[in-house]
């Protein structure tokens, strides 16, 4: 990066790009005509595309193909357990919703 300040130009630049991405890829939860799977589909895709560059730039894994199918896997791995966590939960609170309207 050639100085401190560079890298913290840098980082704060790729921050921005992934919070934007994020924010912009969450829209696809919106749309009520999709099913879960194409929605979890294409959202895992765009999550993809916005964090592999930015971690290939930030050197969050090595340069070499080892290196990008390594952190791959693992971005799949935290992706699926995040993902149950939030559909558990949810189908949880869900529930609990159902049955107070059943019980009234």
């Amino acid at each position: 990066m050639g100085n401190e300040l560079n890298a913290v130009i840098l980082q704060t630049v790729l921050c921005g790009v992934m919070g934007s991405g994020f924010a912009a890829a969450s829209v696809i939860w919106e749309l009520d005509s999709w099913s879960l799977a194409r929605q979890s589909g294409v959202y895992f895709m765009i999550a993809c595309i916005i964090m592999l560059p930015i971690a290939y730039i930030t050197n969050w894994m090595e340069h070499s193909i080892a290196g990008v199918l390594s952190y791959v896997g693992i971005f799949i791995v935290i992706f699926v357990v995040v993902w149950l966590a939030q559909y558990l939960s949810w189908k949880h609170k869900i529930k609990r919703m159902n049955d107070c309207f059943r019980n009234r």
